[in-house]
């Protein structure tokens, strides 16, 4: 059966940062902000007469709910319209570790090329990853010369303006700290 009423319209969704206008029209959208998102699953057009398409409806709850989360990161008090928080739309615990990584490994490919992920499970938040695309990580001479080198803009916003983000990504720099220094010492993983 096809999704078009909750609980099954609700998630089931892959999307990919698209900064790339190559893509087809129908499996990309640009809410008012101006990221780009490309809809990996489910994809509206396509070459292949078997792929199972996402309906009008998919697309219109999906490009709905990313629509009302920017509106809530960049609204006031961080609330939407009808005043709801952007936590509530998106998992933050998710955003700042994928953050915190990306930074960590100095990843060109981080929030500008369409290997940076997000996905909505059914009856869930928006989520940052899977982690992918780390090809070019790692490398400082690649790398531009300012440290939080981020252009996603929800999460670029979010670490200058909003307190409880700003926490929370002190709060987990603690617990990814002692990790790191486990992985880069002498004998480590990264050695």
């Amino acid at each position: 059966p096809l999704a078009v009423r909750e609980p099954e319209i609700s998630g089931g969704y892959l999307l990919a940062m698209n900064p790339y206008p190559r893509e087809r029209v129908e499996n990309s959208f640009t809410p008012v902000g101006g990221v780009r998102f490309l809809m990996n699953e489910p994809e509206f057009a396509s070459d292949d007469p078997t792929d199972d398409l996402g309906t009008a409806e998919q697309r219109e709850y999906i490009t709905d709910y990313i629509q009302k989360t920017e509106n809530a990161i960049y609204g006031e008090n961080f609330r939407d319209g009808d005043g709801i928080p952007y936590t509530d739309y998106m998992d933050i615990e998710s955003a700042a570790k994928f953050w915190w990584l990306q930074e960590f490994c100095i990843n060109e490919d981080a929030f500008r090329s369409s290997s940076t992920y997000l996905y909505k499970p059914r009856n869930g938040k928006l989520c940052w990853g899977p982690l992918w695309d780390f090809d070019i990580a790692l490398n400082p001479t690649m790398y531009a010369d300012t440290f939080n080198y981020t252009q996603m803009p929800w999460l670029d916003y979010l670490r200058k303006n909003d307190p409880q983000y700003q926490a929370l990504l002190r709060r987990t720099w603690t617990e990814l700290d002692p990790i790191l220094d486990k992985v880069v010492a002498d004998g480590g993983v990264i050695d």
